[in-house]
């Protein structure tokens, strides 16, 4: 569904029809899904490059939010906050550490999938 505001004619622009609008396109299935799906930060990873390393290769956990990243590490002991995912990494390589960031970002068409096996999708009919 699409909400339709022309700014050159103005129309539209009405706070009750732009309303109505959104309130018509929260009802259609599947569009608040797309809908955050397209808001959602985007998770990456600090990899251990270290090959002698058999268990926790992953030295942190990341949210990539608008123009801020935000880490914690695989044990909880490290948080923080920085302008990017990259910056995160160039830090803590310049530490000493041997790092590799591992971008995760899952499309809507595998929420969907993940929703139907917990038969959330298609949402259920309205009750009549």
């Amino acid at each position: 569904m699409t909400i339709n505001i022309d700014p050159a004619s103005g129309a539209g622009h009405d706070p009750e029809t732009v309303l109505a609008q959104m309130r018509a396109a929260q009802d259609t299935p599947g569009f608040l899904e797309e809908f955050i799906a397209c808001l959602a930060p985007s998770l990456f990873a600090l990899i251990e490059q270290d090959i002698s390393i058999v268990t926790g290769t992953v030295f942190a956990w990341g949210l990539h939010i608008e123009d801020c990243a935000i880490i914690v590490s695989h044990h909880g002991d490290i948080l923080g906050t920085f302008t990017s995912a990259e910056a995160a990494l160039q830090l803590y390589t310049r530490a000493g550490r041997r790092l590799r960031l591992v971008w995760h970002t899952p499309d809507i068409q595998t929420h969907r999938q993940r929703a139907t096996r917990r038969r959330l999708w298609p949402p259920p009919p309205p009750p009549r």
